[in-house]
């Protein structure tokens, strides 16, 4: 991942930061890949982590809002959406690879893909920490 932006707590209590790639050539067949870790059901904070795509263009714009997606509006994973303190049905534990396969392309097309760590429900008090690793994209064009 190239960078991270903070849109920080709002008024809303909205917690929202950002890992953003450089601008990619994404197509159908396309693996992306990583590993995460959360303490959540240790400590009672519910984390959660989103994997998003943009293929509208190549801006990293996240939008001006802790609730904004900006041009990133293909979810594509969401771990823990409903914010559950399990780690078998919520944030894992213990280090958890988690895959997707890019689909649903009509063509090849440049964009960026995206982790966002996302709190809502006052996210400032409600979340926590998790820990990614080992990121990778691979193109089945350049494996």
């Amino acid at each position: 991942m190239y960078g991270s932006y903070l849109a920080s707590t709002d008024v809303e209590g909205i917690l929202s930061e950002w890992a953003i790639s450089p601008k990619l050539i994404i197509q159908n067949g396309d693996k992306i890949s990583f590993y995460a870790i959360s303490n959540g059901a240790d400590d009672g904070y519910a984390d959660r982590l989103q994997l998003r795509m943009n293929v509208f263009n190549t801006s990293d714009s996240i939008g001006e809002t802790s609730s904004d997606i900006g041009n990133f509006t293909y979810p594509l994973l969401d771990v823990n959406q409903s914010y559950s303190l399990d780690p078998v049905s919520g944030f894992p534990n213990t280090w958890t690879k988690f895959e997707y396969t890019v689909k649903g392309l009509n063509k090849p097309d440049s964009g960026r893909i995206a982790l966002r760590y996302y709190m809502e429900f006052n996210g400032g008090a409600n979340g926590d920490e998790i820990g990614v690793d080992k990121f990778t994209y691979t193109s089945i064009s350049h494996p």
